[in-house]
């Protein structure tokens, strides 16, 4: 088969996005979610840097682009944290040892075991003595050695097109992004992560104005962008600003990353099946000793494919087939290269663009797969590795002018997995709240203890941005979690607007808070909403508005209480618990209604209420479990009408109000 002819002038790069929600417990004792960020570190933070600190040493041109999210950062840059994720480590090397003892006569197994000890000891021994349990200071090191370029992002990773409405809350996403970034690093990148890939037009202002040179935008939003590019998919443009887009190529991320993506293929280990959910009879106890649920223990046996017996892992074939789709991988750019027309102007950039965590916790071998792409391309005379920062240098003068489309990188462009009817209640709850956040920064004679109040309230806003949860609720993987995160981050928001309404500032409250959530420690909201611009206005009005909003997350509470109840096993205990949450729900929608004022809404809100009242009574009717849980389905579906009718309510006394 003869080679595509290919010029020395086609240009690859890969982004990295490398992001963790917040997930430190407000307890002293770790929480399930702190496992989630200890297996990203163990399995994909810890081997990245590996493979670029070797290739570093080897002299390999490895010119990738990494974004590490704010959130991320102040995660690796906790004391607490990084103490815990040691407890994991050493706990993990328990398990393993218990389960060398349990599979000693399984040879497969035993092999397997035998190199996740070595294995989890090197990475023990990295994150101690080589880095000294200080993560950014490792990436920082290999970016001064021109191995890495590091940028940043939002400062919750949250998608801006949802908050564009708002045009505040992207700016202060931005830059608080950007701040964070350079707290560590002493600089503010010129190129920026767009989370999720998501633009709307008019974002790109926003992003100019931030010193932002250089973005990341979704095929979708290439393709739709005015006036039209042709060869969108390799072809960076730029605004009238001058910000620089580059497009996502999709054809060789959905060689890699797709449902039928090189890391699907059967002899790869399969990341889906953990030792905690194969085992459900095994004591794990002693891995997480301070649950009752069971986290990942990141021990899994099988490969992705059958599931006969004969799917146990097997590294070494796993190993040797991702260094066959390395080179399938070149190939495919090569021969994508030889199709798209020659421009002596601007040559084509392919951009893959990735999730970090990917390789290593998603793809086990993806790493392996990594390197030796990053050797082939080095090697290659017709490739070369770029970043999209040098690219542009290079060719900022040829570059054509265009404003993209709206769009995202997963669902054909339309952002479907962020905003849907399991997840769009957090935007409109995250309407209200900044509302009630801007009559906080706005407001006359503010004390230095009242600006820390309003600080910590602007921290808890950012975390309910964040894209994370509403991801999690719409593929509804740990969705309760994500639930849980929106809720009492709302609460807490409301705790300290409640405050404000009273003009009083509860101290002990408030450092009981900012213990929960200590974050951007240099966050000042007087950045975004300077004193000259405050005008007088009457707090007092706004009481009842406070109110209803405390009662409606009350309710919210109650509301997953009895969904969760309606999906238990049917127990005496657990019937009786069930009518009681009913009970509260109902006496809390009768509160909201004697305070709220008559709307459309509300109407369909008392109906909403009414209803409950008759299953309120059905459970009280009741002889027999069965025929309370039949009651609390039914109570389940009209809370999510009443949800949304409540929320309703609010906002309607808050447009007129306003």
């Amino acid at each position: 088969m003869t080679e595509p002819d290919v010029s020395a002038n086609n240009y690859f790069a890969v982004v990295l996005n490398a992001h963790s929600p917040y997930l430190k417990s407000a307890s002293s004792k770790p929480a399930p979610e702190e496992y989630w960020f200890f297996a990203q570190i163990l399995e994909s933070y810890l081997p990245l840097l590996d493979v670029f600190e070797r290739l570093n040493n080897e002299n390999i041109n490895t010119p990738v682009v990494l974004s590490l999210s704010p959130t991320l950062l102040e995660l690796l840059n906790d004391k607490d944290l990084q103490e815990r994720f040691l407890q994991y480590i050493d706990n993990k090397l328990q398990l393993i040892e218990k389960e060398a003892a349990r599979c000693m006569f399984e040879h497969d197994i035993s092999a397997l075991l035998e190199h996740y000890r070595r294995e989890t000891k090197y990475w023990r021994h990295k994150y101690t003595e080589v880095y000294k349990c200080n993560l950014i200071k490792a990436f920082a090191d290999l970016h001064k050695a021109g191995a890495l370029s590091l940028i940043t992002t939002c400062a919750s990773s949250a998608v801006l097109p949802l908050l564009s409405a708002e045009p505040e809350l992207c700016r202060i996403q931005i830059e608080t992004g950007l701040d964070t970034f350079n707290k560590y690093f002493g600089f503010r990148p010129a190129d920026f992560w767009l989370p999720e890939c998501a633009f709307i037009p008019g974002l790109e202002h926003l992003l100019h104005k931030a010193g932002i040179k250089y973005t990341h935008i979704s095929v979708s939003s290439a393709i739709g962008a005015v006036p039209y590019i042709g060869g969108s998919t390799c072809r960076p443009f730029k605004s009238e600003d001058g910000l620089v887009f580059f497009p996502n190529d999709m054809s060789a991320c959905v060689e890699v990353w797709s449902g039928s993506g090189y890391y699907t293929d059967f002899p790869y280990r399969c990341s889906s099946r953990d030792l905690s959910d194969d085992m459900p009879e095994l004591d794990l106890s002693s891995f997480a000793p301070f649950t009752s649920e069971r986290p990942a223990a990141g021990l899994k046996y099988h490969c992705s494919g059958l599931t006969d017996g004969s799917d146990i892992y097997r590294m070494q074939n796993a190993l040797e087939l991702a260094e066959y789709h390395a080179e399938a991988f070149i190939n495919s750019r090569k021969r994508q290269f030889g199709q798209i027309p020659v421009s002596d102007a601007c040559p084509p950039l392919l951009t893959l663009s990735l999730n970090a965590e990917f390789f290593g916790l998603n793809w086990y071998e993806g790493c392996k797969w990594l390197e030796k792409t990053l050797r082939l391309i080095d090697a290659d005379p017709d490739l070369q590795l770029i970043t999209p920062e040098a690219y542009a240098q290079k060719y900022a003068q040829s570059l054509p002018s265009a404003v993209p489309n709206s769009g995202a990188w997963l669902d054909g462009g339309f952002m479907s997995r962020w905003i849907n009817y399991s997840n769009d209640w957090i935007f409109r709850s995250l309407g209200l709240a900044h509302k009630c956040f801007k009559r906080m920064a706005y407001a006359p004679e503010q004390t230095e203890e009242m600006q820390e109040s309003i600080n910590q309230a602007l921290r808890f806003l950012l975390m309910v941005q964040a894209e994370d949860w509403p991801l999690m609720l719409s593929i509804g993987q740990h969705a309760n979690y994500a639930r849980k995160a929106v809720r009492n981050n709302l609460l807490a928001f409301y705790k300290l607007y409640e405050d404000f309404l009273n003009k009083k500032v509860d101290c002990q409250s408030l450092r009981s808070l900012h213990k929960r959530l200590n974050i951007f420690a240099d966050l000042n909201y007087q950045k975004f909403f300077p004193p000259e611009s405050r005008t007088d206005m009457d707090i007092n009005n706004f009481n009842t508005d406070n109110n209803i909003l405390q009662k409606l997350l009350q309710f919210k509470e109650v509301a997953g209480s009895v969904v969760e109840l309606s999906n238990k096993p049917q127990q005496q205990d657990t019937w009786q618990k069930l009518a009681n949450q009913i009970v509260t729900a109902v006496q809390i929608t009768e509160n909201i209604a004697a305070a709220a004022q008559e709307t459309e809404a509300l109407k369909i809100y008392k109906k909403s209420t009414a209803e409950l009242k008759e299953i309120l009574n059905a459970i009280k009717a009741a002889d027999s479990p069965q025929q309370v849980f039949s009651c609390g389905q039914k109570a389940s579906s009209v809370i999510g009408i009443w949800s949304e009718a409540a929320i309703k309510v609010v906002q309607e006394q808050l447009n007129r109000k306003d």
